[in-house]
């Protein structure tokens, strides 16, 4: 049934895009013929917390374009719709924020220009390697001390958490009580 939700979903969007379109059922019974299955889903969560090189000030909406079009290239990861970018209304924060939905979930970013913090987060339902991720991060911010969690979402499985970083530390999970 979740399955096939997540077809219903993925070629719904495609179905609106074709001039000729098929019904669903069609495309589907193509899709089947030609061997396409749904991998299965990891409910990926990673998290960053950084500090930044002094020397970084801005994240302007072309670099962070750029930086997400590297980023999604480099996790083999598509963009669902257009970048999500918006400067700091709140004077009491300054910096720039980004959201990028993906096929898989979403990845977004906050750049806090007072305090040289960036707060990043990558959710997805797909395998992803974070050593690339936060290889990125780096290049782009030139990071001086971070720490994140790498965590599983799945309602299927216990989940699994893993501090990463330089700055990590021992983590404590909560469990419920039956």
């Amino acid at each position: 049934m979740l399955k096939n939700f997540f077809y219903k979903i993925f070629f719904e969007k495609r179905l609106a895009r074709e001039k000729n379109a098929k019904t669903f059922k069609n495309i589907f019974r193509e899709k089947k013929k030609q061997g396409c299955k749904m991998a299965k889903l990891e409910h990926i969560h990673m998290t960053v917390n950084a500090k930044v090189s002094p020397s970084f000030k801005a994240l302007p909406r072309e670099e962070t374009q750029r930086f997400v079009d590297r980023l999604l290239k480099e996790i083999n990861m598509k963009p669902l719709g257009p970048l999500n970018w918006a400067d700091a209304e709140d004077l009491d924060f300054p910096g720039q924020s980004f959201v990028q939905m993906i096929t898989t979930s979403h990845c977004s970013l906050h750049f806090f220009s007072e305090t040289n913090e960036i707060y990043f987060d990558l959710y997805s339902c797909k395998e992803f390697d974070h050593g690339k991720v936060v290889e990125l991060l780096n290049q782009k911010f030139s990071i001086t001390e971070w720490h994140g969690v790498l965590y599983t979402r799945a309602t299927d499985a216990r989940p699994k958490v893993r501090m990463i970083g330089t700055q990590a530390k021992e983590v404590m999970v909560a469990r419920a009580k039956n």
